[in-house]
């Protein structure tokens, strides 16, 4: 079995790595599965001719994992699974942090329209680049280094997730959701993605405020329930697929 990652898309900066990738390809004659975790990064189908296609499986990590296979453009023989990734990572404890916000780590990209009243809160902070939000009237704190994002997390009261059409679509479990429940902070996010109906559910800028209104206690059994929904989802071993 020969197991593939998602990765950068653009040849011009990797194109070493896709020459490397297609010589393996071509050289394995057995199962062949490519794990994605990002709609934007789709395997470069075109790159390979005459490929038997059948002998692929998507693992992707989305709820609706055929609606997934059409996002990525997938050739029509291949399988597609739904494949959480949800493992590999410890939970710390929970955190009431000292910053009475919640925190949006990423882009507005693709959703525009959430922030567009998500930040009539004044308890909602954007961590990011500056010049990406800067038709928004808001202000950004620097996103941390991968390293360091956990201890950034628990500075916070909550995290918000917000996702595009094309996680909505396919039920994509948002990673910052994951990563913000296992540094020990709850997980609010706009209602629609299926991938994400465990998290706590808003559909305004009040929301956000009435959320961190809630006594710690409040948030802490909420925090609870998102943790132990995380712990009894499906672990698929990818070796048995």
């Amino acid at each position: 079995m020969l197991i593939l990652e998602f990765g950068g898309t653009n040849l011009q900066f990797y194109q070493k790595y896709w020459d490397k990738t297609l010589e393996i390809i071509k050289t394995h004659k057995n199962r062949i599965i490519f794990i994605n975790d990002d709609p934007d990064l789709p395997f470069l189908w075109d790159l390979l001719k005459n490929e038997n296609w059948s002998r692929w499986t998507l693992a992707v990590n989305a709820t609706n994992p055929e609606k997934a296979k059409a996002i990525l453009k997938c050739p029509n023989e291949i399988r597609a699974i739904d494949f959480p990734m949800n493992s590999g990572m410890s939970f710390d404890v929970f955190h009431d942090g000292p910053i009475n916000k919640m925190v949006y780590i990423g882009r507005p990209s693709g959703r525009n329209k959430y922030f567009k009243e998500y930040l009539k809160s004044e308890k909602l902070q954007i961590s990011g680049k500056p010049e990406e939000w800067k038709n928004f009237n808001c202000t950004v704190v620097e996103n941390p280094p991968q390293k360091f994002r956990r201890v950034f997390y628990q500075k916070y009261k909550g995290c918000l997730a917000i996702y595009d059409d094309k996680h909505k679509e396919s039920g994509w479990r948002t990673g910052r959701a994951y990563h913000a429940v296992y540094a020990g902070i709850p997980v609010i996010t706009t209602c629609g993605n299926q991938g994400l109906n465990w998290c706590y559910q808003i559909k305004e800028a009040n929301d956000i405020d009435n959320f961190l209104n809630k006594s710690v206690l409040e948030r802490k059994n909420i925090w609870q329930s998102q943790k132990d929904f995380i712990e009894k989802q499906e672990k698929i071993d990818i070796l048995k697929l």
